[in-house]
């Protein structure tokens, strides 16, 4: 699971499935509940998934540690949707 750059934008894919950004037939969400996460991932071309995770702990030594950047699922729930981001990880050919 993970995201990489293409000339298309964003791709994010779960083993070998690839999915645009841009596309809206996939959804991501986080649930925070008390000593875990759960991400929720909808309209996957192999259907939904969710589980549950253990909470990032951030380092309170890094100045720029932050649960929107450690955690990667917050970070793909918060980056979505985000048009600069989205530019930024648009492969110029």
């Amino acid at each position: 699971m993970g995201v990489y750059s293409s000339p298309e934008g964003p791709v994010f894919f779960v083993n070998d499935h690839k999915m645009l950004f841009s596309d809206p037939a996939w959804r991501v969400s986080v649930h925070k509940k008390m000593d875990v996460n759960e991400v929720f991932f909808a309209g996957l071309t192999k259907g939904d998934l969710a589980f549950e995770y253990s909470v990032v702990e951030l380092d309170p030594l890094d100045p720029w540690s932050e649960e929107e950047f450690d955690d990667f699922y917050i970070w793909l729930t918060k980056k979505r949707n985000n048009r600069e981001f989205i530019d930024i990880w648009t492969d110029v050919v």
